[in-house]
């Protein structure tokens, strides 16, 4: 009995030591995304435009980068600073891209950019409808906005730079506060996306053009449209107002621009005391130009005198046309040479009577322009911008739709009959012109060979600047061989290209193939090379050496490619993968097929079926056991290659799996796909480990690092992405709440809270609450509820404590809640709403319950004690009487409140307004005291 049950609980202890291996959870590490590069200027939307860099350095240049903005220097080709939102790796210090700690940001690209005049504060409005206010000296990120619905489409500074208006693709102009950090009001009236926005100071107006056809004229005092204009035939694109701020020009989708004259407040008034419409804009003139294309940007050359001298058009294509704006006198000649072209073709008419009694014609505002030069490129003129070099000549810098910034200088012709751009400066090593289409990292995982439709780049891998640019083929693969010496590329018209990686330059073409070469692998022996193509071709090469120039003094040897052995397929050949042991081949094939051969003998071993579509990639594991392939069908499957079993198929793209690769050395692969998602897998649990997102468009190549510790994606954004394994640990499970919380937290629940806010500004043309719903403003709301809960819960501990003590109980003792940090429990709350962004602070308030919101009110009549706290807390008493106007009509105990809050708040403005007063005369008193200095 003794002796069973001595071995009855050792059964139970290796049983129990079996379990327990399955209750343990296993734990990954993390890959995050550190650097991006590859990206001179993000050239899609329209409204992303290069500006000028730091004021005083004219050779600087500010463009949209994907999420991001570079910062260039367009002499060197250097990139000075990359900024990009905090959450994708941004060091506040730097502003460049360094290893981030968390998630890539939502965001979204830049559509919109914009440069305060002056200064080195640059504005960026997202796909998102988020605004990012840039230092670019420091490279901080100084504020953020949330207002729009969808991508901002265009943006503009006021002249005294304190206000900023933003136009959506939502059809809302909204107006920022820039010294408050928050928004003002929101302009609806458009019935399309807003294209421009131009502020006119003289009349204290915004001027708005619209895909809508209309131009609407805003009052920023009323805060109402005041006029409308329908001029033009369709959608208007750009406007641009000239320095003295008398003629403003827009361009549509014809190839006639619109001048407009601004009247004078004076002819305005006289206007609106004679009972007429005190218009603001009168057409003045049509100027024709000789391009057909719609208007892509329209701008006016400051110039150093502050007069515009020059006026640039650029249309949607290669050319651009330099106008130079005229005297008077020459305007003059121009109107009195297209007056008699006019009476020339009346009297071929017949109407040589009516001509000879017309009165002689005006000169128009389109007759100060007159063409200067016109700008033809190879590539499509995205933007650009006028500078000057230091001598005083107009520069002309334009952003190209091949990722790419050019520098032309304006010089004048011989004979003084216009002038001709040349260029200086082209910035265009940094980055590919296409698709990245293929990636590979050397053995050494010091360098990335990355491939396009013009030729190879090669990249350190850990700063991610360009070392070696050539040009070459169209590049649909590519891989490091010979000791990392040696670069093969297979391209898209069957060649195979053989670079040095020494000097970049391309040292033999072998035309291998009759169509393109899909696939490039490294024998396992290193003694060669397997190509594959869409001819149905799987040829492997064997290295050699050439000598070159035998004989002499600069006798050197080059690698060549020598073909030994084919094997015909009977359809195309779209992959290939090679085990790390030689012993197994596999082809992915167009008939959605999977080949496996033996490598020595190429001999049949397996076929795999499953695939619905073409497979697209396929990889081997480093032990040789799994077989992953990705399809066009968006599914990954996972085979064993001893009996060639399908062990799961998973789906694993909402699009085409474009690549995948096993990490070296483990079951673990990334796959990646057209749907610009890069995702981390445990082919053994079959279970989805990580899902990354980084790129803003198809992901075309993937490439792991020997050792795993990071991995390259190159996508149709021209982008390349690297990403780090961390040494932070995660669980399955917890990856999954957050990937179900994040698919939530997404979609915000579109209540009617702003709906009610603005019921009473239906009105087309009108105004409205400038902020909308965000995650930021969600979390603040969450915040502040919590901060409430406490501190009432901690009131509610006073007054007990305090009756505790009034029938004499003196041995009862307080312990204050530590989550006050040592605070009053009012203080903790307004300390809560205090540390709320400004710009997040109304759609918080808008967001607390009515009970909560009569909390907050309470709590303000103590706060507006402290003379220095009554424009905050003033702020907190207006918005929510505002918000939550009906009900407390309705609730008769609040007024008793309000009659003190409003006892308060108008003595605590008033020492606001005299403190403020009297600051500025004191700063009027020593501005002329130091001018009389002077």
């Amino acid at each position: 009995s003794r002796q069973r049950s001595s071995e009855g609980r050792e059964e139970r202890e290796r049983r129990a030591r079996a379990r327990l291996p399955e209750a343990m959870v296993k734990a990954y590490l993390r890959y995050e995304h550190t650097l991006c590069f590859g990206i001179v200027a993000s050239t899609s939307a329209r409204g992303a435009r290069i500006v000028e860099g730091f004021p005083d350095r004219t050779d600087t240049a500010v463009a949209p980068a994907l999420e991001g903005v570079n910062l260039w220097q367009l002499r060197k080709g250097v990139l000075l600073k990359r900024l990009v939102p905090s959450s994708t790796g941004l060091d506040p210090e730097h502003g460049v891209s360094t290893p981030s700690a968390g998630p890539t940001s939502d965001e979204g690209a830049v559509t919109a950019l914009c440069r305060l005049a002056g200064r080195s504060q640059i504005a960026a409005g997202h796909t998102s409808g988020t605004l990012k206010l840039w230092d670019a000296l420091s490279g901080s990120c100084e504020a953020s906005f949330t207002g729009h619905r969808t991508a901002v489409s265009c943006l503009a500074y006021s002249e005294d730079r304190a206000t900023l208006a933003s136009g959506g693709r939502d059809s809302d102009i909204v107006l920022w506060d820039l010294v408050a950090e928050t928004g003002l009001f929101r302009l609806k009236g458009h019935r399309n996306e807003v294209t421009s926005l131009v502020f006119l100071p003289r009349h204290n107006s915004l001027v708005s053009s619209s895909k809508d056809v209309c131009i609407r004229v805003w009052s920023l005092d009323s805060q109402h449209c005041t006029q409308v204009v329908t001029a033009h035939r369709g959608e208007i694109w750009s406007m641009a107002l000239s320095q003295d701020g008398r003629c403003l020009v827009t361009g549509s989708l014809d190839e006639q621009l619109l001048c407009f004259r601004v009247r004078s407040a004076e002819e305005c008034d006289r206007d609106a005391e004679a009972g007429r419409a005190a218009e603001i804009l009168e057409h003045d003139g049509n100027l024709v130009r000789r391009s057909q294309t719609k208007i892509q940007q329209l701008e006016f050359d400051a110039g150093k005198s502050g007069s515009a001298k020059y006026f640039g058009v650029l249309g949607a294509g290669k050319v651009f046309e330099l106008y130079r704006v005229a005297s008077k006198k020459e305007a003059a000649k121009k109107a009195k040479r297209r007056l008699k072209r006019k009476r020339e073709k009346e009297r071929e008419r017949g109407e040589e009577e009516a001509q000879e009694t017309a009165a002689p014609g005006e000169p128009t505002l389109a007759d100060e322009f007159q063409l200067e030069a016109t700008l033809s490129l190879k590539h499509k003129i995205k933007s650009f911008y006028f500078t000057h070099s230091r001598s005083g000549k107009l520069r002309i810098v334009v952003a190209l739709a091949n990722n790419s910034i050019e520098v032309h200088e304006v010089n004048q012709k011989a004979d003084d009959t216009g002038a001709e751009p040349l260029r200086i400066h082209s910035l265009d090593s940094q980055g590919h012109g296409g698709d990245v289409r293929s990636l590979s990292v050397s053995n050494d995982n010091t360098m990335i060979l990355s491939a396009s439709y013009s030729g190879i780049k090669i990249w350190n891998a850990s700063t991610g600047n360009c070392l070696r640019s050539c040009a070459g083929g169209y590049g649909l693969c590519c891989t490091f061989v010979v000791g990392d010496k040696y670069a093969c590329v297979g391209t898209k018209s069957g060649a195979i290209e053989v670079y040095d990686v020494s000097f970049g330059g391309r040292i033999q073409v072998v035309e291998a193939h009759d169509q393109a070469v899909w696939g490039l692998r490294p024998l396992p022996d290193s003694t060669g090379l397997c190509s594959v193509s869409g001819d149905g071709q799987i040829k492997f090469w064997e290295y050699g050496m050439l000598v070159t120039d035998e004989g002499t003094e600069v006798a050197s040897k080059a690698l060549t490619l020598e073909h030994k052995r084919s094997l015909k397929m009977p359809e195309d050949v779209l992959c290939v993968a090679l085990d790390s042991q030689g012993k197994y081949i596999a082809v992915g094939m167009i008939d959605a097929s999977i080949k496996v051969f033996f490598l020595d003998t190429l001999k049949f071993y397996l076929s795999l079926y499953g695939h619905k579509l073409p497979v697209l990639c396929c990889d081997i594991s480093s032990d040789g056991a799994l077989l992953a392939s990705g399809s066009a069908d968006k599914n990954l499957k996972i085979w064993g290659v001893d009996f060639g079993d399908c062990h799961k198929s998973l789906f694993a793209h909402t699009d085409s799996v474009t690549q995948v690769k096993f990490v070296p050395k483990t079951h673990y692969v990334f796959t990646t796909g057209k749907d610009g998602v890069l995702k981390y897998w445990d082919a053994d649990k079959f279970e989805l480990l990580l899902e990354l997102k980084a790129h803003h468009s198809e992901i075309w190549t993937l490439a792991v690092s020997g050792a795993g510790d990071f991995c390259v994606t190159g996508s149709h954004d021209t982008s390349i992405r690297r990403w780090d394994r961390t040494e932070e640990a995660f669980f399955l499970e917890e990856e999954k709440e957050k990937r179900l919380e994040t698919m939530f937290d997404s979609v915000l629940d579109e209540d009617d809270d702003i709906e009610k806010l603005n019921a009473a500004w239906d009105a087309e043309g009108q105004s409205r609450s400038a902020g909308r719903k965000s995650q930021q403003s969600v979390s603040a709301a969450d915040a502040a509820i919590d901060a409430l809960d406490i501190a009432a819960h901690e009131l509610d501990r006073l007054r007990d404590h305090a009756r505790q003590l009034e029938r004499g109980n003196d041995k009862a003792k307080f312990a204050p809640n530590p989550l006050l940090l040592g605070k009053r429990p009012t203080d903790y709350v307004y300390e809560t709403l205090k540390g709320i962004k400004s710009s997040d602070l109304e759609q918080a308030l808008i967001l607390l319950p009515f009970n909560d919101a009569m909390k907050v009110l309470s709590y303000c009549e103590s706060w507006l004690e402290d003379p220095l706290e009554a424009e905050f807390t003033s702020k907190i008493v207006m918005t929510l009487v505002r918000i939550h106007l009906d009900q407390i009509q309705m609730t008769h105990r609040v007024k008793p409140l309000l009659t003190k809050l409003r006892e308060l708040v108008k003595p605590g403005l008033g020492r606001i307004k005299s403190m403020i007063g009297t600051n500025s005369a004191a700063i009027e008193f020593l501005k002329s005291t130091a001018e009389n200095v002077a």
